[in-house]
């Protein structure tokens, strides 16, 4: 009763607070809603058993959830990037219409946070953000420590590395979520290209020898040894040719295999 009363207290001062906020401000919140305690359970019990669960309450009237929106967003976007959807689950709850998620959870206050560990069938929160400080920085802190050491960072693209897209040759964003195979298709990328500046040398080299020009700064002797040579440079570039004909190959069943 006594947790109730401080619940319906806290409503109507954040009511009273909440004039002049901007109407339907909580839909620009990144995170999914829970609208229901069943949702809640089923989150934990099912779809997001195995994930590190994070979630905001929040009241539509209460300006301090608007100020850190913000930061909430960057949050959101930051821990998704870096982890991945496979680990974390990040949900807003709104505390005017999931009130029993409110008391459920004996939310004291808007905004509230809180962390769930993963396997946690009864969702029995793990540990509350309570720093007075709230900011991005000490948010991302909590969020961190909360889940451990038992994050993984995924694996991000080197500075300076584009991500390729078969279809446009631009960055593909429907690949990004494997990183790890993407790394991997433009090593194959970079291999590719190295052959290909390769085999130019090689052909540029063969045309002169045909003309019985300088290679290598080497007088090229016109004879059995030019020709012989000239074959040799001739066997290298239909080697090379066929390389990078399978190598064409090998990309086009890396597209496919993507695609699929």
């Amino acid at each position: 009763m006594k947790s109730l009363l401080l619940f319906t207290w806290v409503l109507i001062l954040q009511l009273a607070s909440g004039q002049g906020l901007p109407d339907g401000w909580h839909l620009n919140i990144k995170a999914p809603s829970i609208t229901s305690y069943d949702s809640m359970i089923s989150h934990c019990q099912s779809e997001s058993k195995n994930k590190h669960i994070f979630l905001d309450f929040f009241t539509p009237g209460c300006p301090y959830c608007y100020q850190f929106m913000d930061d909430f967003n960057r949050l959101h976007d930051q821990m998704l990037q870096t982890y991945g959807e496979e680990q974390i689950a990040i949900f807003k709850v709104n505390g005017w219409e999931t009130a029993i998620l409110s008391q459920a959870f004996r939310v004291p206050y808007y905004p509230f946070f809180l962390y769930i560990a993963p396997n946690t069938p009864s969702c029995a929160p793990s540990s509350y953000f309570n720093n007075d400080q709230r900011t991005f920085e000490t948010m991302l802190q909590w969020m961190i420590e909360s889940a451990g050491h038992n994050l993984v960072k995924k694996e991000m693209p080197k500075e300076g590395e584009k991500y390729y897209d078969f279809q446009n040759g631009e960055r593909d964003k429907s690949v990004q979520s494997d990183g790890i195979l993407i790394s991997k298709f433009n090593k194959v990328i970079r291999d590719f290209n190295h052959r290909q500046q390769r085999l130019d040398e090689l052909i540029d080299n063969f045309t002169i020898a045909l003309k019985g020009q300088d290679v290598n700064d080497s007088k090229v002797k016109i004879g059995g040894e030019q020709i012989i040579g000239g074959y040799f440079v001739a066997g290298l570039v239909v080697g090379a040719l066929i390389a990078s004909i399978l190598m064409s190959a090998l990309l086009k069943k890396i597209k496919q295999s993507i695609a699929k």
